[in-house]
């Protein structure tokens, strides 16, 4: 993963931290092969986490993901900069967003495993469906297994990208906050809104 000067993300908690709340990630393997799913990370598994996810059994690229190396790459909030916003002169064209590349060998779960991580991601998305079983039935759950599989990463190397206008001028920061927040666009909403909770890029 490129990322330039001061544009890491880091510590690991803070690499976690943006898994957490950009979950749907592209697990990608040496076959050139892309699956796009939710992960959860497990934080004290391994140096680096763990993550955990599952996909259809009938998607080819679970047939030989089994101790295979993967990339998982997890998107955060991005949109275009126009350099008309800036002050300074002459700038061109550019675009502003956040990511997560998570590296590591994939281990297939048995049914247990891979009950876990349905278990696991609902209490994370919608846990009152572990609540109300009326919806989400354990034989309904039970019924399915055999359909689906689960996996596990441990995590060898993990970096992050925020690329955010944090080497800008302070006035050409305010100018990108200003033309994003100008937008009708729900991407040009997302990110200027990203960056002022995470205080990166706007002034």
């Amino acid at each position: 993963m490129y990322v330039f000067r001061n544009q890491s993300i880091e510590p690991v908690e803070k690499l976690h931290d943006f898994i957490d709340e950009f979950n749907f990630g592209i697990i990608f393997t040496g076959s050139m092969e892309a699956t796009h799913i939710p992960f959860y990370v497990k934080r004290d598994e391994g140096e680096l986490g763990t993550l955990y996810a599952h996909l259809s059994r009938a998607n080819p690229q679970s047939e030989n993901l089994d101790d295979q190396e993967t990339l998982v790459v997890f998107s955060g909030p991005q949109a275009y900069i126009s350099p008309a916003w800036l002050k300074t002169r002459p700038m061109v064209p550019t675009w502003n967003y956040a990511a997560v590349h998570a590296e590591g060998r994939a281990s297939l779960l048995d049914a247990e495993g891979t009950l876990q991580t349905i278990e696991e991601l609902m209490k994370i998305q919608e846990p009152s469906l572990l609540e109300n079983r009326d919806i989400v039935t354990d034989e309904f759950r039970d019924s399915i297994i055999g359909y689906i599989v689960g996996m596990r990463i441990e995590l060898r190397d993990i970096q992050g990208v925020l690329k955010l206008g944090q080497s800008d001028t302070a006035d050409d920061q305010l100018g990108v906050v200003n033309g994003l927040s100008s937008q009708n666009s729900d991407t040009a909403a997302q990110l200027v809104n990203y960056m002022k909770r995470i205080k990166v890029g706007i002034g």
